[in-house]
């Protein structure tokens, strides 16, 4: 299959000079073209492949300050001036922002990352990916439980920027990601795993794993009573806890508008002194690496904590120039084409000293406390106050450095600012990146845990 490209028919600039005429102002256009394949499994079988194509196309505009954004999938050109009409006609309705400082100015791209565009992934066949999958199934029922749920898709594609300054700019990318859901008895167990290319191996040596965490969550129960104590955050559950509570935190939007516990807090020691928290959008078969932002802007690493001192926010243009201090543009994200651009990370990397070899080590370490392996209701946590609450659905129960046995239904609490400063203890290796976050295993203390 060829690398993706946009239509014959459709024209990134113009597009973009359709929505300047249009709007008589500034504009901007971040198109999508690509597919994806997905394979699924329920109930233990390989049931279906599927296969879709489509071109998404985002436009904005601004007149006179008033900023409005319109976008879908397109599949001729009266779809894009209906969406062009649309963008202008919310502009025009809209509140102006006086302080609104045009789109932005400095278009460009940084060095491509290492495989982020995979071509056997590209080429990826529902033959393949549904051979893969019964293996994963395979395994998991050798391992004594079974799949009630699986999948993976593979994705191909092009993405485009362009604004009144400048463009346009283009990038390819792949992506692969594979679940699975475990079951046994009442107990059940779900992981997958991400990256640019089809990473099969990484998915059936996950399998045993899930399984094992099936069979012993059909025999968990709660704590016998609350505890005040350590907990140790596997590499996935501690990628949760700094996408949910750090990273909004770290965007100079909330720190504008009074929602980020670490507004005025640059130069301070935030966490502990062993560790470094960076922005870094070229790590090699990430899905989230980038060679430029979602205006357009250079992509490049930005440490955001050093040895635990705040030192920089994630922005956009507009949040630069409002708040000049933490750091300038390159960090715009879009939850879609048309949406207007906020400050994210690439790839959230979260560096420690202090690193024992192996989460066992940590474990060896634990008086009382608990393992923490899958959760649910983190969502409810408060970045705005770095209130950290979650139920733990999977865990062990640890005593004087030994599991003891497995617990769910177990409630954290805890503010994670102390849990990652006072509280920190050690780090154990290798780092895993999960979503857009990469981070070791985690132990901090002075947790409440019910």
């Amino acid at each position: 299959m060829p690398e993706p490209a946009f239509p014959e028919w459709f024209d990134v600039e113009k597009a973009l000079r359709l929505a300047e005429r249009a709007s008589g102002g500034e504009a901007e256009v971040y198109a999508s073209y690509g597919w994806v394949l997905r394979v699924d499994a329920k109930a233990g079988r390989v049931e279906r492949a599927t296969r879709r194509a489509e071109l998404v196309v985002g436009v904005r505009v601004a007149v006179d300050g008033r900023t409005g954004g319109a976008g879908g999938q397109v599949s001729s050109p009266s779809g894009l001036e209906e969406i062009v009409e649309a963008a202008v006609s919310i502009a025009r309705s809209s509140t102006r922002d006086p302080r609104w400082p045009g789109f932005n100015p400095t278009l460009g791209s940084s060095r491509v990352p290492e495989g982020v565009y995979d071509e056997a992934t590209a080429e990826a066949d529902p033959g393949e990916l549904a051979g893969i999958l019964s293996r994963a199934v395979k395994a998991v029922a050798d391992a004594g439980a079974r799949v009630s749920e699986a999948f993976i898709y593979t994705s191909a594609g092009v993405e485009a920027y362009a604004n009144s300054h400048g463009g346009p700019l283009e990038s390819r990318g792949t992506g692969f990601t594979a679940a699975v859901e475990a079951v046994h008895g009442e107990g059940s167990y779900y992981d997958y795993v991400d990256s640019t290319r089809v990473e099969a191996e990484r998915l059936l040596e996950a399998a045993p794993r899930i399984a094992g965490r099936a069979r012993e969550a059909s025999e968990a129960r709660g704590l016998d009573e609350p505890l005040r104590g350590m907990l140790l955050l596997e590499p996935r559950e501690a990628a949760e806890v700094f996408s949910v509570l750090i990273e909004p935190a770290l965007s100079a939007e909330a720190v504008i508008e009074g929602r980020s516990p670490l507004a005025g807090r640059l130069g301070q020691q935030v966490l502990s002194p062993s560790i470094t928290i960076a922005d870094e959008p070229s790590l090699p078969y990430r899905p989230s690496s980038r060679c430029f932002d979602a205006e357009g802007h250079p992509a490049s690493r930005r440490t955001l904590f050093e040895r635990g001192t705040l030192r920089a926010y994630l922005h956009t243009y507009y949040t630069s120039r409002r708040l000049p201090e933490g750091g300038g543009p390159g960090n715009a994200v879009r939850a879609r084409p048309w949406s207007r651009p906020v400050p994210g990370a690439s790839n959230l990397v979260v560096e420690a000293s202090n690193v024992r070899g192996s989460i066992e080590d940590l474990v060896a370490e634990i008086d009382r406390g608990v393992v923490a392996t899958a959760n649910i209701g983190l969502w409810m946590s408060r970045p705005e106050s770095g209130r950290l609450t979650a139920t733990i659905t999977h865990g062990y129960l640890v005593e004087k450095g030994s599991i003891v046995r497995p617990v769910k239904g177990v409630s954290v609490m805890a503010d994670v600012y102390e849990a990652l400063s006072k509280g920190y203890i050690a780090a154990a290796g290798p780092s895993e990146c999960r979503g857009s976050v990469c981070t070791p295993a985690l132990l901090v203390s002075g947790v409440t845990l019910s």
